[in-house]
């Protein structure tokens, strides 16, 4: 026959889980933020059904030497120029 538990109690010898103090919630939570990684400057390149690569640049602030809006668009169009001429768009056959 099984042994009967009263509701609420653990069985013998194990220990109920111990409850995380408001403390500990919110330096795991912010510790998780921590691990986060930030967003960041990207280039993509594609090719469309025609065979034509599309450009997509992102420069973010706070990345490297780009601290404000201007040094962003700066840096955006720098990066757009170069792989247009590396990527030119060829002219319809």
């Amino acid at each position: 026959m099984s042994a009967k538990r009263s509701p609420g109690r653990e069985p013998a010898g194990t220990e109920p889980p111990k409850r995380l103090t408001l403390s500990e919630i919110a330096r795991a939570q912010l510790a998780a933020l921590e691990r986060v990684p930030r967003e960041h400057s990207t280039v993509g390149l594609s090719r469309n059904a025609r065979g034509v690569t599309q450009i997509e640049v992102s420069v973010r602030t706070g990345d490297e030497g780009v601290d404000t809006l201007a040094d962003a668009l700066e840096l955006a169009r720098k990066l757009y120029d170069e792989l247009r001429k590396a990527y030119p768009v060829e002219a319809p056959e």
